[in-house]
């Protein structure tokens, strides 16, 4: 599935600026995606929609608030 999100590929230009090499900004970027917007702690939901004329879904964005249960079930669960 194909990423639209403009922020991603802000992240990426800004990595390929920095790093010079399209290889280690792109592992900059799954680094950065996996670790903060789907990491464990985060309840991440997709904003998705599709090309219609190629039966194509893209992702258009996302949105990763902290996942409240995590949190206080770890803070529940912490050896004081």
């Amino acid at each position: 599935m194909m990423i639209e999100d403009w922020e991603i590929g802000e992240l990426f230009r800004k990595m390929r600026a920095k790093f010079r090499d399209e290889c280690v900004a792109t592992e900059k970027v799954r680094q950065r995606f996996f670790d903060q917007v789907c990491g464990p702690n985060i309840d991440t939901h997709f904003y998705v929609g599709t090309v219609l004329s190629h039966g194509t879904w893209v992702i258009l964005g996302a949105f990763w608030p902290k996942n409240i249960v995590a949190m206080a079930h770890r803070l529940c669960n912490r050896d004081v």
